[in-house]
């Protein structure tokens, strides 16, 4: 099979580099590690489990943010030449668990980081992905989403009596001089027209965001799915979950009594970077850079994909400017700036949850005895549509529910300090 023969050969060309990737990580941290990995490679190991086990257990010590990229990269090399030695051990017997193959290499971009073998992984994972999509027992999904209506709900049944809250404006395709003093007077907007040669939400390209095409770029691929309606319920969860057994579960057969199952703050680019054909970085990420930074802007993507009634709880992003992309679907979005935060009670008490209200502001009877100030707060909300992108100012509050199944992508930029409004003195982040 000749795809077969095309995965075995790359493996073997794999072999030469994973060597030099370990005899390039850095000296001191665990040599004597560092020789048994060499060791296993240059004697074609077929078994990498224990090895593998042992840096597992260094990457769950402490927080995630605090573990040494020596561990990380090295997990990563690890995964990557079990893949090798399984593709190479089963071109002699002729037999090959694809599946297994398919998960250890998006558990290494997952769980690890190289820089040099990133794009290799990414390849490979693509590789291994189409040979399943095309050797797999053949499921059908559908070329578009059964929930998605044209109607949208009227925005006074959002609110409860005597908010005080405005219609977010629409803005038509601002030029990037417009959308600088957009920036510049810290209001959120919602802009329209700037999405519209994306593949991913034409319906009529083969490259829209269907449930179809999702399984067949992705479907053998595994991701992080984040188990309730908001991170801040307390049976909030995470699992990991093939794509196509995601959509069959949480998509495409929604039921009032489950728990939402969320695609949810995952930097998909990185992992299926073939997905960022069929987007693009809005030319908004680049305006209101900080002065005197010569270094090229940083735009930082998220995706989240996810049924109906799907929460992000009002909270803020510090002082990152934002720019939320619906793709598929609407959402319903809620907004305050940053100096209405007395008014919203943050979790002052929680560091983790600091950057999150402890009101429900989508309800309809908040709780004003416990929460008296939140009558006193101004906002903004709107029903954010297909093709459409809001605006999320530095350090602006927002909540966002999903009314549909929904995709959206949001795309996080450094601006200058000068666009970046203050906190009130109490709030200290």
């Amino acid at each position: 099979m000749a795809e077969l023969t095309e995965l075995f050969n790359k493996s073997k060309k794999i072999h030469d580099q994973l060597h030099k990737c370990f005899e390039n990580l850095p000296k001191g941290t665990d040599d004597i590690f560092v020789r048994t990995c060499l060791t296993s490679l240059k004697n074609n190991s077929s078994d990498f489990y224990e090895l593998i086990e042992y840096v597992k257990e260094k990457l769950n010590v402490g927080f995630w943010r605090d573990v040494p990229d020596f561990w990380r990269e090295a997990y990563a090399l690890l995964r990557l030449a079990s893949v090798v030695s399984i593709l190479n051990s089963s071109q002699a017997n002729g037999n090959c668990d694809m599946e297994f193959v398919m998960w250890q290499l998006d558990d290494a971009l997952l769980m690890g980081h190289s820089e040099e073998i990133h794009q290799t992984l990414t390849h490979f994972a693509t590789s291994i992905n189409a040979f399943l999509f095309n050797h797999s027992p053949s499921e059908v999904f559908p070329t578009k989403y059964s929930d998605i209506d044209t109607s949208s709900p009227e925005l006074p049944s959002l609110t409860y009596s005597g908010e005080i809250i405005s219609e977010l404006k629409r803005v038509h395709q601002p030029s990037l001089e417009e959308f600088t003093e957009i920036l510049r007077e810290g209001i959120p907007v919602i802009v329209t027209g700037a999405m519209k040669h994306w593949p991913a939400c034409n319906e009529t390209s083969s490259r829209y965001w269907s449930p179809a095409y999702w399984s067949k770029v992705s479907g053998h691929r595994t991701v992080p799915i984040e188990i309730g309606s908001a991170y801040t319920d307390e049976s909030w969860g995470q699992c990991l979950l093939p794509v196509n057994q995601f959509f069959k579960t949480f998509i495409l057969n929604q039921r009032e009594d489950q728990t939402p199952g969320y695609l949810a703050q995952h930097q998909i680019l990185l992992q299926i970077p073939e997905l960022g054909n069929d987007v693009d970085i809005p030319d908004y990420c680049f305006t209101g850079a900080p002065e005197g930074d010569s270094a090229e802007t940083t735009v930082d993507s998220n995706i989240w994909v996810g049924p109906r009634n799907t929460i992000s709880p009002l909270h803020h992003d510090s002082d990152r400017s934002n720019v939320l992309c619906q793709l598929i679907g609407k959402k319903y979005v809620k907004l305050y700036a940053a100096d209405q935060t007395e008014f919203i009670y943050p979790h002052m008490e929680n560091f983790m949850l600091s950057n999150t209200s402890q009101i429900d502001v989508a309800s309809l009877h908040p709780d004003l005895d416990k929460f008296p100030k939140f009558k006193e707060a101004r906002g903004y909300h709107g029903v954010l549509e297909a093709g459409e992108m809001l605006f999320i100012p530095p350090r602006a509050w927002h909540y966002i529910r999903s009314l549909t199944t929904s995709i959206s992508m949001n795309f996080w930029w450094d601006v200058d300090s000068s666009f970046i409004p203050p906190w009130p003195e109490f709030y200290k982040v």
